[in-house]
């Protein structure tokens, strides 16, 4: 059996923590990334507090603890090379898993839902907003086509409806498929929207 190497997450924390006298806060959507960052920092004991949880409730977060305000703030946004190798998260078009693209995998849209809920041209204004996919109309046009046809379940059924709209030629090495990936997952998890309420707060 192959054994999965699963990265050691909060090595930004270890960091912090490091620093005697410091205290953090982790905040994560992902319960395995909290999961895997909790047994690499148990060695901290109650200097490192895991919630579960949105940037965009940070400060309803910080009230429950009784926190009122921070010396400083690291936001580790994005996707993590442990969600794109996980199938199941369907973040990849490289392994074949559902259409699902959330970072907390117990509530929200999936990227199917996201599809099905969308017109053609709401769709493609996502793939263009979030992932600067140039042929947007046609790639979302081959989307909802391959959904109709009932082609549309997985991962590797999107990255074949998007090579049916733009080719299948790499562009400086980069997969056809990297930009409407890329767009979706962004979508589902709000993650502008994430950002810019952090950013307020």
């Amino acid at each position: 059996p192959v054994k999965q190497h699963l990265p050691a997450l909060g090595q930004h924390t270890e960091a912090i923590l490091a620093i005697p006298g410091t205290r953090v806060i982790a905040i994560d959507r992902d319960t395995v990334a909290l999961e895997l960052a909790k047994e690499r920092l148990a060695a901290f004991g109650d200097r490192v507090t895991f919630v579960h949880g949105r940037f965009a409730e940070i400060e309803a977060h910080l009230a429950a603890l009784g926190v009122d305000g921070v010396d400083g703030l690291c936001a580790d946004i994005g996707v993590s090379s442990m969600q794109l190798t996980e199938a199941d998260r369907g973040m990849s078009f490289r392994r074949d898993g559902p259409l699902d693209m959330r970072m907390d995998r117990s509530s929200g849209t999936t990227a199917l839902d996201m599809i099905d809920n969308l017109s053609d041209d709401e769709l493609a204004d996502v793939l263009f907003r979030f992932g600067e996919e140039r042929r947007s109309r046609r790639v979302a046009r081959c989307i909802k086509q391959a959904r109709e046809a009932g082609e549309l379940s997985t991962t590797l059924d999107l990255r074949r409806a998007v090579v049916r709209a733009v080719g299948p030629a790499r562009i400086g090495g980069v997969d056809p498929a990297t930009r409407t990936f890329q767009a979706l997952r962004i979508a589902v998890n709000d993650e502008i929207g994430e950002l810019t309420a952090l950013i307020a707060a």
